[in-house]
């Protein structure tokens, strides 16, 4: 008889919490391991131009206004962005918009406008900012979405980033917090020669007590990055949080020129989302 291989009962039977933390432990400790023997350096901007996770503890600059505002002090100059997003894999009515992205490295801020293009369309005001605090090492933001019709009111979410420049790397984010806060994340961040980042990010619902765990790699050199994630789920599909489905998730990012990039993820800040950003 060939030989197979045997997951224990206990293991089988335990409560997905326990399974997850398990994974969770060997997750770190394999990191751990590579830490030992890699040798760790400090990743420029464009490194920081693709999150990976939950984009709480690794956030992008472009696009931590949805889920880590602490992210947008990574912003070093100012650009233009523009982007499109859709909640199912099915294209049917995707939502548009543009913003401008300015930042000096400790300031860095967003304003923009997206647009759905169903009909009645409804339009949203985002907006956001961060500041980085050099003598404590830590960086903050709050960032927010207005609705402008259709009375869908204002949400704001607020970020903190524990040493964001160094390689290793905290991230907690408060979703929507203008009546209770919605869900809060936290993340654990490595970055690891140049080009590697190793993240893991929990969001945690109080209501209902679900939660939200994604261990994600991003990988870049000069011109392009990828990011790989995997998102495991106890409890219903949440919106406001970015895309919380399980299973894996994905991310590209390509610089076209020193000024344009383009990055295009699957099941991360939305079930479909891409964006492209000129520096100006």
């Amino acid at each position: 008889m060939s030989a197979q291989t045997r997951v224990s009962p206990v293991f089988r039977k335990a409560p997905l919490f326990f399974k997850i933390l398990s994974f969770w432990a060997m997750f770190w400790f394999l990191i751990g391991v590579v830490l030992t023997v890699s040798r760790v350096v400090k990743a420029d901007e464009s490194f920081h131009s693709l999150s990976t996770a939950h984009g709480i503890s690794a956030p992008s600059y472009n696009t931590s206004v949805f889920t880590n505002p602490a992210g947008l002090t990574y912003n070093e100059h100012s650009r233009i962005s523009a982007f499109a997003e859709n909640s199912a894999v099915k294209v049917d009515h995707p939502t548009a918009g543009a913003g401008l992205l300015t930042g000096d490295g400790k300031f860095g801020g967003t304003l923009g406008l997206k647009q759905t293009t169903s009909s009645p369309a409804q339009s949203s005001l985002f907006y956001g900012g961060g500041y980085y605090v050099s003598d404590l090492k830590v960086a903050f933001g709050v960032s927010g979405l207005t609705a402008l019709n259709g009375g869908g009111g204002t949400t704001l979410n607020g970020g903190i980033l524990l040493f964001p420049r160094g390689d290793l790397k905290f991230g907690y984010t408060a979703f929507d917090f203008t009546g209770g806060v919605l869900a809060h994340g936290f993340g654990v961040a490595f970055d690891i020669e140049r080009t590697l980042t190793l993240a893991g990010d929990l969001i945690y619902v109080p209501h209902g007590k679900d939660f939200y765990f994604r261990p994600g790699l991003r990988w870049g050199s000069s011109n392009i990055y990828a990011t790989v994630s995997y998102n495991f789920r106890r409890g219903s599909s949440l919106g406001g949080i970015g895309s919380t489905a399980d299973g894996p998730s994905l991310g590209l990012g390509l610089y076209f020129s020193q000024s344009v990039s383009w990055q295009i993820y699957y099941k991360q800040i939305n079930t479909l989302f891409t964006g492209l950003t000129f520096d100006i």
